[in-house]
């Protein structure tokens, strides 16, 4: 490659190697501080990638005792989904007989939320 010649070094003639010369007098040693300081920020940016992927949603379950019976409601991250105070899948307003039986049904819902079921649908032998 043709460089200029009012750009060209001296030795480039004298020595007769335009490439030495020209990759002598453009290599420049990189920064320590922006080496390590980009490698810090990829790493910082590929943790917090790797903890939004693996930050999936958390369900839990409250129980609570109504009038007609017993009730539960389903959380996500701590924010109510599903408020449930009677039985579903049964005809009339009846709550469950026992905090045990809400908790077992919620429980079951709450599996059919991660199997990507939304609304779960619970069926009469669900209540069982």
């Amino acid at each position: 490659m043709l460089r200029p010649a009012a750009l060209a070094p001296a030795c480039w003639t004298i020595c007769g190697s335009t490439t030495q010369a020209w990759n002598a007098t453009m290599t420049t040693k990189p920064q320590p501080r922006r080496t390590w300081a980009m490698r810090l920020f990829w790493v910082l940016a590929m943790g917090l990638m790797i903890w939004l992927y693996q930050a999936s949603p958390r369900y839990s379950l409250r129980t609570y005792l109504t009038s007609a019976g017993w009730g539960y409601d389903i959380l996500r991250n701590n924010v109510p989904l599903i408020h449930q105070p009677t039985q579903p899948a049964v005809v009339g307003r009846l709550g469950f007989e026992s905090e045990e039986h809400a908790r077992r049904v919620g429980e079951r819902a709450i599996a059919k939320i991660r199997q990507g079921q939304f609304p779960p649908t619970l069926s009469p032998a669900d209540l069982k």
